[in-house]
């Protein structure tokens, strides 16, 4: 099994409508099952066919449409700081979980005062833990990423000084929500942490 939830930088415009926060990105080297698939669900198990499609960008952090107890691992890649309700996220990653699954992303601690008001970045945690704790998970690892704020400045830094660049390769409806998202996050510095975690479903 391989599931993974990732943000693109392109779909920050969209998150701000309230649409979907969601895609897949499914390794044909983790799974190569996934040879040809369609790249818009959340997540698979490991009897979905390939062919017959994912759980499409209808479905959101709290209902993935994936059967209970169906994922040995779920992966998280700087998404579910966008879930606009982290425990009914972590509630729907526990169901698709079998006892023992393991959890693993890594993901932005927001600051509650630097994000209020916003229509993005809803339900702000400062901390995974304890609502990992509560929805049925031991966390095994909670990490600082090292340099996490150099790397957030050098990044988003570098997408707004190459926007022309993006306009070319992305189309200007795709840079122009790369370079939203990165000079939102260098002039509110929403936030406090990027952890690397894995849990383990109990």
């Amino acid at each position: 099994m391989h599931a993974t939830n990732q943000t693109s930088w392109s779909s920050f415009r969209d998150r701000c409508a309230k649409r979907p926060a969601t895609s897949a990105d499914r390794s044909e080297v983790a799974d190569p099952r996934t040879a040809g698939a369609p790249s818009d669900g959340l997540a698979g198990d490991r009897g979905q066919d390939p062919h017959r499609g994912w759980p499409g960008d209808s479905h959101r952090f709290e209902a993935t449409a994936v059967a209970s107890g169906s994922a040995d691992a779920v992966m998280s890649v700087d998404a579910l700081q966008y879930a606009p309700d982290k425990t009914k996220a972590l509630i729907e990653v526990a169901r698709i979980l079998r006892p023992g699954g393991r959890f693993a992303f890594v993901t932005f601690e927001l600051d509650a005062e630097h994000v209020a008001g916003l229509p993005v970045w809803n339900d702000p945690v400062s901390d995974y833990r304890p609502i990992l704790g509560a929805t049925g998970f031991e966390t095994l690892s909670y990490d600082q990423i090292p340099k996490w704020r150099e790397h957030v400045t050098a990044g988003f830094g570098a997408v707004v000084a190459e926007q022309h660049q993006l306009e070319l390769e992305l189309g200007p409806v795709a840079a122009a929500g790369a370079v939203a998202e990165a000079s939102i996050t260098l002039g509110l510095q929403p936030y406090c942490g990027h952890v690397l975690a894995v849990a383990m479903r109990v």
